[in-house]
């Protein structure tokens, strides 16, 4: 015949657990044995078990040992269904939380695997694909000052994270074409990857077609002087310009924690003269 009383060791084998986690949940008013020797050996009915399981299963919710301590001492069926309902909502707003921060870490990654893949300061033309993208109007000032991108760049965050929907990759601002004859470097829209929120007034389309491109890693200033490359390679090779310029944000200051090695890729639309 099976006893029915276990030692403290033989109890914690049953529940597939230790003696120190039974002694903390006696301690914790959570399950105690049900009977102490006056030399202080403790003794548990086999039935505990089923106490046992029954607090691994709340466990499991996330719900603390306090939360089943009250439980188990209320025994009141509509207070469990508001702490599981309640336990079902945090877990739903972590999973959403854990989903952004996944979208995050890819177009990170993406982004930053690109930058480094790229080769660096010299032109190429390249066809690229159509994208749609989701703009806002900036200011139209001059970033060529550092003191104005610095504002600039402010502006450019807000308009990330006016939403709750995660900003996704390609993501940057749109410098109006009159730098290539004038050499002055006015954005007109901030962008990022157009959505199914997007608004229609706000959704701009970058065409396909053949583009003169260029990366550079470096300073704000060394950047303003990648741009001139570009504008003067757009010159001697006698192409047309069709669109404004696309910068893009490759590699923030952030991400290496330096000024002179942020990453950023430019590219106009361009078509060779008469054709």
């Amino acid at each position: 015949m099976k006893k029915s009383f276990l030692t403290s060791g033989e109890f914690a084998a049953l529940c597939r657990t230790t003696k120190a986690t039974l002694f903390h949940y006696d301690q914790k008013g959570l399950l105690k044995p049900r009977h102490v020797s006056a030399n202080g050996y403790r003794r548990y009915d086999v039935r505990q078990f089923f106490d046992f399981d029954t607090i691994s299963i709340f466990k499991e919710t996330g719900s603390s040992l306090e939360e089943i301590r009250q439980y188990r001492q209320s025994r009141d069926e509509q207070s469990l269904l508001k702490l599981l309902e309640a336990k079902l909502e945090i877990l739903e707003q972590e999973q959403a939380l854990l989903a952004r921060r996944k979208i995050v870490l890819h177009d990170l990654s993406d982004s930053l695997r690109e930058a480094l893949n790229r080769r660096h300061d010299e032109v190429l033309l390249e066809e690229m694909a159509e994208e749609r993208l989701e703009i806002i109007p900036t200011g139209g000032d001059s970033i060529d000052a550092v003191e104005n991108y610095a504002a600039y760049f402010a502006d450019y965050i807000d308009f990330y994270y006016m939403t709750d929907e995660v900003p996704r990759r390609p993501f940057g601002y749109i410098l109006d074409r009159s730098y290539l004859s004038e050499g002055s470097y006015m954005e007109t829209f901030n962008f990022k990857r157009a959505s199914e929120k997007t608004p229609p007034g706000a959704l701009h389309v970058k065409e396909s077609g053949l583009y003169a491109a260029i990366t550079h890693r470096g300073t704000h200033e060394s950047h303003m002087q990648c741009l001139d490359i570009l504008s003067e390679y757009i010159r001697k090779q006698r192409l047309e310009v069709c669109s404004d310029c696309y910068c893009y944000d490759l590699a923030g200051y952030a991400m290496f924690g330096s000024e002179e090695s942020y990453i950023a890729g430019y590219c106009v639309r361009v078509n060779e003269k008469g054709a």
